[in-house]
């Protein structure tokens, strides 16, 4: 199992996401095309406080052999 990770920037204030509405349609967006989240990751302080989280996200990598796309290619049409 091969897994690849993309990360997002997100606003925090005081330890809290400051922009929900953003975290949630970037968990949507990302979840549509296949991706889960994982988590998040702090990126970025002030004054002791986290000010940017990095959101997380996986999915798995599928290798294919060029027989198994051209056969897809040809059910598909």
């Amino acid at each position: 199992l091969e897994l690849e990770y993309k990360f997002e920037q997100a606003a925090a204030a005081k330890g809290f996401f400051a922009g929900k509405s953003l975290e949630i349609g970037a968990v949507q967006r990302r979840g549509k095309q296949g991706w889960r989240f994982c988590g998040y990751v702090p990126a970025e302080q002030a004054d002791g406080w986290i000010t940017q989280v990095d959101l997380v996200f996986e999915r798995e990598v599928i290798h294919m052999t060029q027989e198994q796309i051209n056969r897809i290619n040809e059910l598909a049409q």
